[in-house]
């Protein structure tokens, strides 16, 4: 996994992404694609410019980890408010599968229904838990993320709900 850092060391810095662009004159949409990690590669010129700027090595500015994962399905299970997750992680040439779970617990909703409170419990297998723990959290929270947001597509949110996650492990 490659992860762009810019969010980060642009908070360390105390810096905007509006300032970066103004700064360098590199394009915003290159900028934000960075930030957010969204971008599908970056250009060496582009590279080298943002390191001179924030006074970084590329490897500061871009994270590795020799890991992958995929996300390959996510289904409520037979139990209301509970998900299972088949989850491929391939480290060290070694390819897993696990299951993941996630509960959810619905805490508030408003006079359309729609929820306004929420609590997300991701439950990982001790294996998998021990391996994420380990990985810088630029890539523990994308991996988070990404499970939430598959299991809030089951939901009809209100705008602005209060999502709270927990993070835990069986054995």
């Amino acid at each position: 996994m490659i992860k762009c850092n810019l969010a980060v060391l642009l908070v360390e810095r105390n810096l905007k992404m509006a300032d970066v662009v103004r700064d360098t004159g590199i394009a915003k949409t290159t900028i934000r694609a960075l930030y957010y990690n969204t971008s599908k590669g970056v250009q060496f010129d582009t590279l080298n410019t943002l390191c001179t700027y924030l006074n970084v090595t590329p490897g500061e500015l871009m994270l590795y980890h020799p890991s992958e994962y995929q996300l390959i399905d996510v289904d409520m299970a037979n139990i209301e408010d509970t998900f299972e997750a088949e989850f491929l992680w391939i480290s060290k040439g070694k390819r897993t599968i696990y299951n993941v779970k996630a509960e959810v617990n619905v805490n508030g909703r408003d006079e359309e229904d729609e929820i306004t409170d929420l609590r997300i419990e991701i439950i990982y297998p001790r294996n998998l838990y021990d391996e994420l723990f380990d990985l810088p959290h630029i890539f523990s929270n994308d991996i988070d993320n990404e499970i939430v947001n598959s299991v809030l597509e089951y939901y009809v949110l209100a705008d602005n709900p209060s999502i709270s996650i927990y993070i835990d492990k069986y054995e």
